[in-house]
């Protein structure tokens, strides 16, 4: 059985309710009622657990057995038991509930915090190694181009809610974006100092912050990285 998300395991839940109330007039015992509201409670909780989608299947069969004419009330109860057993409890619910909701997110901060470290080992360790006579600039831009791109990041945050993205795709994410922000950062530098793109820093205008704003830029932007690279691309294939 295919691993289910925290959001699709909402919707299979709210099936579970739906089915149940499309039964009507299962529930008119009142051991039949009581058994019902039990799974019913349950289901919040079974989302929290990382094998959702065989949790909430066994409480859509233990539902099951309630519509059975006579209902089955021990094989019920004895499924009931155990998705208790595997159901978080206590003071732990509410936030394994909060930690489970927030994936991929948490995931992706855990691969944005590996490619701080990283990026940070770059900008204050190797960049000094190389004793570059624009360090400062290249420190600067490293950090603004890393920047641009955890903003971008951060952003897309709402549109992963619900696409059932893998741990795996989520880490290598917030892992390898920022590093892209980081090289779009430098190439824009490079174009910038060696004049090749048709614009620079107004007169009087701070030459560092303009470095900077256009590396955050284009690490948030890659359409505007990339159309640096055409427009050079363009000029160098230009007929003289």
């Amino acid at each position: 059985m295919a691993a289910m998300s925290y959001e699709d395991s909402e919707l299979r839940a709210r099936e579970l309710v739906a089915g149940l109330r499309a039964l009507g007039a299962v529930a008119r015992e009142d051991a039949v009622q009581e058994r019902i509201a039990g799974v019913l409670g349950l289901l919040e909780d079974l989302r929290v657990s990382g094998d959702r989608a065989l949790l909430l299947e066994k409480a859509g069969l233990a539902l099951e057995q309630l519509a059975c004419a006579p209902p089955n009330l021990i094989l019920c109860d004895r499924l009931v038991e155990q998705l208790k057993a595997r159901a978080p409890g206590g003071t732990w619910r509410w936030l394994l509930r909060v930690i489970v909701s927030a994936t991929p997110h948490i995931i992706v901060a855990l691969g944005s915090l590996l490619a701080l470290l990283v990026a940070g080992v770059i900008t204050y360790v190797v960049l000094p190694l190389l004793s570059r006579p624009d360090l400062a600039e290249m420190q600067l831009v490293t950090e603004a181009g890393f920047a641009g791109s955890l903003t971008s990041l951060m952003l897309r945050f709402n549109r992963w809610r619900g696409r059932g993205i893998s741990a795996r795709d989520a880490f290598f994410e917030g892992l390898f974006r920022p590093f892209i922000g980081i090289f779009f950062g430098w190439m824009s530098y490079y174009l910038l100092d060696a004049g090749l793109l048709p614009f620079h820093a107004r007169a009087g205008g701070s030459t560092m912050n303009f470095y900077a704003a256009v590396a955050f830029v284009s690490g948030f932007s890659e359409r505007m990285a990339v159309s640096f690279a055409e427009s050079l691309d363009r000029a160098g294939t230009r007929p003289r």
